[in-house]
Formats: structure tokens, C-alpha cells, sequence
């Protein structure tokens, strides 16, 4: 319900820019408004009227495994698509050199149902990101498996969107610092801060390992986001997420986030999802003249939309530091 608030108030924000010569968007304003009430009463009964205040969070067992930590990544694929990755991951590389992030191949391992390659040469299947997240299957399950796409060393300069049909998206670079995902779209320029990201994903169960998601428009241009998460039960992994302000959005719903490196300026991290930020390095960069540090800002826009069992919906940290950060390079 929280994620439905956080979703319309976006909706409202978007509409209200724009320019209605009947009235149109007036009418569809005042209908959202009035439906934001009821989703409010609604989220305020469930808070008051059936949860009880002694509810205390459910002991979950022990997880065997988690698919990507401690420099590991666990994999189940068939032999024909480990064959394929295989080739794609040890590409130019010299015998013995080690890899970023060691692959092991497990039956508890997250379930591999088709691969492809990026590199911008033309040595793989495609030549650039939004192709290759095209190719994958529309509203597919966990349970059938995830879709890798192994994307090369290099800077890849668009603007990439995982819609809410590619579900069960498995995005994996070279290395961060080796693929680089980078765009400049911003608010002064004529963007709306929800459309500014680089990279947006909206499709459930997104995991990123291994890239960096830059926005290079730089301070001047105010709100200019890197990467914007809409999708529930989304995770990445040993990222890099380099802007200035809004550089991180964590829109809504659930997502967890485990040794990232996070840049910015003013409000860096900022949203109203269900966020856990582990093990997680925050780097503050110098602001403009006036300006000051400030890491998140929580989007709640309702009062009852506040500590849940299992997560929060204010972004949270573990074991988290914090550090000055040179300027942003150019692209």
C-alpha cells in the first residue's frame, strides 16, 4: 500500500507539468487525488485497526546461500548455456588471470534460463544494453529462471530501462569501473527527475552485479539521477553509482542494495522504497557555492506509511561509511 502512494504521488507530479488546453489533466488530477484519500484511509486502517502494536517480526530460517556475496557468484544453468558464459567471461583474457568475481556453478545456485552478450565491437550478440534487454523474455517467473546478460568492458552511453514485463533480469558487467553505463539527461535541460535516470528498472527481481551507473550532467544541472529503481525484490550488487544530486533513487517497493559505492552531492539517496543499503561505501562530493551535503531524503508523503515488520521505508545502512570524493570525471 505504501508503494501505491509513493507510485500515484509520481503519477500526480508528472501530470501536473503538463499542459491541458480542454482541462484534461485537471480531471484526471482530481480523480488521483481523491483515489490517494481512500489508498491513505485505507493504509491508516490496516496500521491502526488490524495490526497489532506487540507484532513482532517472524523468525526466518537460516539461508543456505545467498546468490551473489563475499566475491562470489552462484550460478544453475545447463551445460550448453555455462559453455556460452564461459566463453563470454574468459573473452581476452590471459590464462590464470582472475576475474572479479568468481563463478561458481551450484544446484542452489540462482537458475540461468538463457544468455547473452554485449560488446560494443559486434563480438557478441549485441552491440549495445537496450537490445539485449529486449531479447529477453516478457513476464517470465522465478522459477523458470533468470535472464543473464553479460555486458563487456567499456562505456556504453545511453539510456537504459528494464520495463515491468522483463522480469527476472540478471545484468552482470566485466567489473565496475570496466562497464560503464553513462548519460547526462536533467532537470535544467527539460527532464523530469523520474526521467533523468540513466539506467531505471522497473521490472521485479532486477539484479545488477559488477557495473557503474554514472550521470556526468554535474552539479550545475540540479537533479540528474544515475540510477532510479521502481521494481520490487531488486538487488545489485558491487556497484558503482556516480552524480551529483538525486544521484540514487530508490523510488519504491523493495530493494536491497550489498557493497555498492554511492556518489553525490544533495540528496544522493533519496525515495520511499523498502531499502537496505549493506555494506554499502557513501562518498560526498563538493556541492556548489550555497550548497551542503546531504545524503537521503525520505519521499513518505503520508504519516502512516512508516516502520513495516520485515524492512523500512526510510533507506537504511549497515555497516556504512562515509567519505569525500573527488569531482566527477567527464564522458
Amino acid at each position: 500500500m505504501s508503494a501505491v502512494i509513493t507510485n500515484e504521488d509520481t503519477c500526480y507530479e508528472g501530470l501536473a507539468g503538463l499542459d491541458s488546453a480542454v482541462g484534461l489533466v485537471d480531471k484526471v488530477l482530481e480523480a488521483i487525488s481523491f483515489d490517494k484519500k481512500l489508498y491513505s484511509l485505507y493504509l491508516s486502517l490496516f496500521k491502526m485497526g488490524w495490526v497489532s502494536k506487540d507484532l513482532k517480526a517472524p523468525t526466518l530460517p537460516k539461508m543456505k546461500h545467498f546468490g551473489v556475496g563475499k566475491g562470489q557468484l552462484k550460478l544453475k544453468m545447463s551445460p550448453k548455456d555455462r559453455a556460452y558464459y564461459e566463453r563470454l567471461v574468459h573473452r581476452n583474457k590471459p590464462p590464470g588471470a582472475r576475474r572479479l568475481l568468481q563463478t561458481n556453478y551450484q544446484d542452489d545456485g540462482i537458475v540461468i534460463n538463457g544468455i547473452v552478450g554485449v560488446d560494443q565491437n559486434g563480438t557478441y550478440d549485441f552491440t549495445n544494453i537496450t537490445a539485449a534487454i529486449a531479447a529477453a523474455p516478457n513476464k517470465t517467473t522465478v522459477a523458470k529462471g533468470y535472464f543473464l546478460i553479460f555486458v563487456a568492458a567499456g562505456i556504453y552511453n545511453e539510456t537504459v530501462l528494464i520495463p515491468k514485463e522483463k522480469r527476472y533480469v540478471l545484468l552482470i558487467g566485466e567489473g565496475n569501473n570496466q562497464t560503464i553505463i553513462t548519460g547526462n539527461k536533467n532537470v535544467v535541460d527539460g527532464s523530469t527527475t523520474f526521467n533523468s535516470a540513466t539506467v531505471a528498472v522497473e521490472g521485479t527481481g532486477f539484479l545488477g552485479v559488477n557495473l557503474t551507473i554514472s550521470n556526468t550532467a554535474g552539479a550545475a544541472k540540479h537533479q540528474a539521477v544515475a540510477l532510479r529503481v521502481s521494481a520490487d525484490n531488486a538487488t545489485l550488487y558491487n556497484c558503482i553509482f556516480e552524480g551529483y544530486q538525486d544521484t540514487l533513487y530508490t523510488h519504491s517497493l523493495r530493494q536491497f542494495y550489498r557493497e555498492c559505492d554511492i556518489y553525490g552531492t544533495v540528496d544522493f539517496i533519496f525515495g520511499n522504497a523498502a531499502v537496505v543499503l549493506q555494506n554499502c561505501n557513501i562518498y560526498a562530493r563538493l556541492p556548489l557555492s550555497g550548497q551542503f551535503n546531504a545524503v537521503t531524503a525520505q519521499g513518505r508523503t503520508d504519516p502512516n506509511q512508516t516502520r513495516e515488520p520485515l524492512s523500512t521505508t526510510a533507506p537504511s545502512r549497515r555497516r556504512r561509511s562515509s567519505r569525500q570524493a573527488p569531482p566527477l570525471r567527464a564522458t
